[in-house]
């Protein structure tokens, strides 16, 4: 009877580690030193190639630079990443979403993924070397201005591949 228990919850532990691996995922960790904080995003891509999700931590300051670091099974070569900040405001009981790109992507925001082109400062990521670059605003690199979560979009990874993006800002509050 014992055996029989612990076959039944082999099997079941099994079916859940496979049904969470088929799934995207999006670990999160936030390192501050004074002001200077690093946000690192560990993901996991969907079977199709693509993440989409939100930061649960607020990036409140001047993000300054964006690391990606492909992972030990490494996404495709030239795989793309977009951030966009969301903001949700609502006024006089009506919500509104705003989305805008901090990476310099011309494509348009659609919900939670980016609907064309993926042209911005982190198109392209190398399958074997970390890329770290400024962000590109208007034609522009330097820092942008963030308040509230991040809306990260990855494409073109692969089939359940792994990497990480390390966001470096500077916190305002």
């Amino acid at each position: 009877m014992k055996k029989t228990i612990l076959l039944i919850a082999l099997i079941l532990s099994l079916s859940i580690t496979i049904s969470v691996r088929a799934a995207s995922t999006m670990y999160q960790k936030l390192d501050c030193a004074g002001a200077a904080c690093v946000l690192r995003l560990s993901w996991t891509t969907h079977t199709d190639g693509t993440f989409t999700g939100f930061t649960t931590m607020n990036v409140d300051g001047w993000i300054d630079a964006i690391e990606t670091d492909p992972g030990a099974t490494a996404p495709t070569d030239n795989y793309d990443v977009s951030i966009a900040n969301k903001v949700v405001s609502t006024i006089n009981g009506t919500s509104t979403t705003t989305t805008r790109d901090i990476t310099g992507d011309t494509g348009s925001w659609s919900g939670a993924e980016v609907t064309t082109s993926e042209d911005g400062v982190l198109a392209n990521r190398d399958t074997a070397n970390a890329e770290m670059t400024r962000l590109l605003n208007n034609g522009n690199y330097g820092g942008v201005m963030n308040i509230g979560p991040l809306l990260v979009d990855i494409s073109n990874a692969g089939n359940s591949k792994v990497g990480v993006i390390n966001i470096f800002f500077w916190k305002t509050k």
